[in-house]
């Protein structure tokens, strides 16, 4: 049996014991420390979002003589010229072409949608 398991064995039957609940603010102050860094790295670094949550389309193209101009000029003779696309090469025989989505923004006026208060209602005798 390995270390591991002979000492989760030993903790399973109750051979050996560790204080958790003694040393709680070393386990507050290692959570804190770990929210922190994610806190941060999420304010500086942000999130990259990949195309399923931008929006667009990606074509795949597989053959040992693609590049990315031709597929660039034939994705453009498709879908347009006037969107922003976005050529990878992915792999020795594959390269990607992504269509950006464009967003639109829209104004859309607020509604609060609260609901009535519960009132309770006692008949007068």
């Amino acid at each position: 049996m390995s270390r591991l398991g002979h000492l989760g064995a030993q903790l399973y039957r109750g051979d050996v014991s560790y204080e958790f609940i003694e040393r709680r603010k070393v386990w507050y102050t290692l959570s804190a420390v770990i929210l922190l860094i994610s806190i941060a790295s999420l304010m500086f670094r942000g999130l990259t979002l990949g195309i399923e949550f931008r929006g667009g389309a990606e074509f795949r193209v597989k053959s040992p003589t693609v590049t990315e101009s031709t597929v660039l000029s034939t994705v453009q003779d498709v879908i347009g010229s006037g969107n922003e696309i976005v050529v990878q090469t992915v792999g020795p025989n594959t390269v990607r072409a992504q269509k950006m989505a464009v967003y639109m923004l829209v104004t859309m006026p607020r509604i609060s949608v609260m609901p009535k208060p519960f009132t309770w209602s006692v008949p007068m005798k």
